[in-house]
């Protein structure tokens, strides 16, 4: 079984939004895939095994957080994916 959520912790508030990423980690847990679009990264950092990072319509990353960390040298995904864009758009 598969979920596809976009952007689905927009407009909650944060207990709704804990409640929420703890059932989609049980839905995890349980064998689903699960695919989601976030904007929020600390949210996809928590959540996510695999990141598919888009840019202009292009796929620029697909990996795990882990390696994000990895190949730029950033401790969190945010910070690894401003990397990442900063060097697609100015390299």
């Amino acid at each position: 079984k598969i979920l596809i959520l976009d952007e689905p912790t927009s407009g909650l508030d944060p207990v709704a939004s804990s409640i929420f990423k703890n059932a989609l980690i049980e839905e995890r847990a349980a064998g689903k895939t699960i695919i989601l679009t976030s904007h929020i990264m600390s949210e996809v950092e928590e959540l996510a095994d695999e990141v598919v990072f888009l840019l202009d319509g292009k796929i620029r990353f697909h990996g795990s957080p882990a390696e994000i960390f990895q190949s730029t040298g950033e401790s969190n995904l945010e910070r690894g994916i401003a990397r990442m864009m900063v060097e697609t758009v100015y390299p």
